[in-house]
């Protein structure tokens, strides 16, 4: 856990499940965001900002790994389309 994360922010992450570490802004970012601790069910304790119309705080590991796998099945499609196209096109012909 974080050091600089005193009794009273230990107790607020127990209690209310996330604590506010401040606000950060990334180079490209338009204004700065504010950053809480919470702990995602499968990665630990997390660091990460609220997300979506309903400020939902998501675990930037798993939004990773689940892109991650969007892409394979991107690829995979992709590639099954190709084989079907050709499939068509060797029917055609």
């Amino acid at each position: 856990m974080d050091p600089r994360i005193g009794l009273i922010g230990r107790l607020k992450l127990v209690l209310n499940g996330y604590v506010y570490l401040g606000d950060r802004a990334e180079p490209d970012w338009k204004r700065p965001l504010p950053f809480y601790l919470f702990k995602c069910p499968v990665h630990g304790y997390v660091e990460g900002y609220p997300r979506g119309y309903e400020d939902t705080l998501v675990c930037p590991m798993c939004i990773e790994e689940i892109e991650e796998e969007w892409e394979k099945k991107a690829h995979v499609n992709a590639l099954l389309l190709d084989s079907a196209n050709e499939a068509i096109r060797a029917v055609e012909t």
